[in-house]
């Protein structure tokens, strides 16, 4: 899984560090860390939580005719 792609996908769509790592139960730094490439495999739930969230979005853009 590229991780530093579906944080970047997540920011393009409006989601900021802060909000990825409250839902994830993570800090902010440790999705910058992910980003940046100073952590290569987050923890199962930090990556279940981030693509739990780019599905959210991306289904609430689908349902509102909106493009992704």
């Amino acid at each position: 899984m590229n991780w530093k792609k579906l944080i970047a996908d997540l920011q393009a769509l409006g989601v900021t560090q802060v909000q990825m790592a409250e839902r994830c139960g993570c800090a902010q730094t440790t999705i910058s860390d992910i980003l940046n490439g100073r952590t290569g495999n987050p923890r199962y739930d930090i990556g279940a939580g981030l693509l739990a969230l780019l599905n959210e979005r991306t289904t609430h853009q689908e349902t509102n005719g909106e493009v992704a």
